[in-house]
């Protein structure tokens, strides 16, 4: 190291830093890792209960195609009673989802800061005539702990975006072969993904419909109640906030739902180009030079 290399370190990881002088970086670590491991659980919950809010809402929407009247039918009744359960599930891991998510960044945000200290001590200790080769290997062992937990999965959900893959003019039949097998398996991803996306829909669609119902039940009866009933007014006003939230999620998965498209016709489109150039390598894979 250089001491003016250590001089730029110094100076860029030596701004006050937000972490407890108590905290060791390994505690951090494994506070990273926990409230990453909590996360994934929570989500996990999630897509089970999602689930089944997915095969209820089927039921439900078959079961109104074949009454006229939506809550006349006792096994509609039932299925609206577990969906409304199920929903009220789904609000309460939605809301400590997006909680854990704040505790994930704020760990990795304390995790950063205390290994940018560390380093900087590091720094300072080597300008000051510290032992090279000690120093060297407790800044690896910081780096070391940096890429474990970068390489702990985000709080984002989005899909990752299909391998940009297309034909090429020297392609020969192996590279062909080889790139329309990849973009098979990622056109099985995308559709996959458009499945997931059109199923949570339906979820989120029915759980609309049922909190515009509730929200409409709740405003009546706030207006009857006048001034006299603030907490009527206040349930009134978190049903509508309530509605407006599933609104947006509404948005964002038709959002996602036409990037997904428009990502699977790009692929579509390229299949059926490697499946020409396959077509016309054919002959000339099989033929050889006379001898």
């Amino acid at each position: 190291m250089t001491t003016r290399w250590l001089g730029a370190l110094v100076l860029s990881l030596g701004a006050p830093l937000l972490v407890s002088a108590a905290e060791s970086l390994a505690e951090i670590e494994r506070v990273v890792h926990a409230a990453a491991a909590e996360r994934e659980r929570l989500v996990s919950e999630r897509q089970s209960r999602a689930a089944e809010a997915s095969r209820l809402a089927d039921e439900i929407a078959r079961l109104k195609r074949r009454e006229s009247r939506p809550r006349a039918d006792p096994e509609l009744e039932r299925r609206l009673q577990s969906f409304d359960r199920v929903a009220s599930t789904l609000d309460g891991l939605d809301r400590r989802i997006r909680a854990q998510d704040r505790a994930v960044t704020h760990a990795r945000a304390r995790f950063e800061a205390r290994a940018d200290s560390e380093l900087a001590a590091l720094a300072r200790e080597r300008s000051a005539g510290g032992t090279a080769a000690a120093v060297a290997g407790r800044i690896e062992a910081v780096e070391a702990a940096r890429q474990r937990v970068r390489a702990i999965p985000g709080t984002e959900r989005g899909i990752r975006p299909p391998l940009d893959i297309a034909l090429a003019p020297e392609d020969g039949p192996p590279e062909v072969q080889s790139k329309r097998a990849l973009l098979e398996s990622e056109h099985g991803r995308i559709a996959a993904a458009v499945g997931a996306l059109d199923r949570e829909t339906v979820v989120v669609e029915t759980r609309l419909a049922l909190k515009r119902q509730l929200a409409r039940e709740i405003e009546a009866a706030s207006r009857e109640a006048g001034s006299a009933m603030p907490l009527v007014q206040r349930e009134a006003d978190e049903m509508l906030l309530a509605v407006k939230d599933l609104e947006r999620q509404r948005e964002a998965l038709a959002r996602g739902r036409n990037q997904l498209s428009r990502e699977l016709a790009v692929i579509e489109t390229r299949m059926e180009a490697l499946t020409r150039r396959a077509r016309e390598l054919a002959p000339k894979a099989g033929t050889g030079d006379p001898e």
